[in-house]
């Protein structure tokens, strides 16, 4: 979502913020009509950790790690 020059988006399952943008901030080349910044496709799975993130390709709920949000009980998500 995106709110003047803030782009935010969180997961959509915890509400966890995955990006955090202030495009006030970013550089565009000249003759570039704003700022691009890069953000996670709805349904994407992503694995974050310290500040890092990364795509996980292929999604297999035996295999997620014990802190995935998605393991959390689903009443604490809503």
């Amino acid at each position: 979502m995106q709110v003047g020059a803030v782009i935010r988006q969180r997961c959509a399952w915890c509400g966890g913020i995955l990006l955090d943008y202030d495009t006030s901030h970013v550089m565009v080349p000249e003759g570039q009509e704003g700022p691009t910044v890069a953000v996670w496709e709805v349904g994407d799975f992503v694995l974050t950790h310290e500040g890092m993130a990364t795509l996980v390709v292929s999604v297999d709920e035996q295999a997620l790690p014990d802190n995935a949000c998605a393991r959390l009980d689903p009443k604490i998500t809503v």
